[in-house]
């Protein structure tokens, strides 16, 4: 993969394909309940490869470019062999340092030159396990990585909206099929659950985190968990 060329973003995020405007987000009232009706569950992604391109510091201060592209969802050792080779490889005698130039792959959690292998390595095989929703899991915590090893039991899906999620919960717990056997069928087809009501509430109550997914849509998670 040495041929391809980083795109080099200040350093600082990953690729502009991948760090799309999206993020956790304030529930706006009625956006949510025209889309209640086309719930997409957990979304079913192409499993994602996150790649990072390293580079060696003393060659970039050298005015060159020496660096390599890496698979990223694999053990630390493992990409810090694959790192030592490439600095030994370098023309610059006593090539040592290293930094992270690029990423792709990696969805909106961002990566920055100076994050550590370690850290860099459990949100690339977060990804590559349970899709990009573990990106914006990552992105949530940001800054706070003992909490992702906590996704397994936070996610709770990828929905059309907060107010999707709500229907669905409501259904699951028997309301609608309540209100059908309990009231006359003149008076029900006027009785209609809010489920927008409903997803305020949720989001008010500091249940559910919303984060939008830039394909579309919304993860939730549950800040209980």
């Amino acid at each position: 993969m040495n041929d391809r060329q980083p795109h080099y973003n200040s350093g600082n995020k990953g690729s502009s394909e991948d760090q799309q405007q999206s993020g956790a987000e304030e529930y706006e009232p009625g956006v949510e309940a025209a889309a209640a009706d086309s719930e997409t569950g957990h979304e079913e992604d192409p499993a994602p490869n996150p790649l990072i391109y390293v580079a060696s510091v003393a060659d970039y201060e050298a005015g060159r470019t020496h660096g390599v592209w890496l698979e990223a969802a694999r053990e630390p050792e493992a990409i810090y062999d694959d790192i030592h080779r490439m600095l030994e490889s370098s023309s610059v005698p006593d090539a040592e340092r290293f930094a992270i130039r690029d990423s792709e792959g990696f969805g909106v959690a961002r990566v920055y030159e100076n994050d550590s292998i370690e850290l860099v390595s459990t949100i690339a095989r977060g990804i590559a396990e349970h899709g990009h929703a573990f990106a914006a899991w990552a992105d949530v915590n940001e800054g706070a990585s003992e909490h992702y090893d906590h996704f397994a039991r936070a996610y709770i899906g990828h929905y059309a909206s907060l107010a999707a999620y709500a229907q669905q919960l409501m259904q699951e717990m028997g309301y609608e099929a309540l209100l059908d056997t309990t009231l006359p069928e003149d008076l029900r087809q006027h009785v209609h659950i809010d489920y927008d009501a409903v997803a305020q509430g949720l989001f008010r109550d500091g249940h559910v985190q919303v984060y939008k997914a830039p394909g579309g849509g919304v993860w939730l998670f549950d800040e209980r968990a």
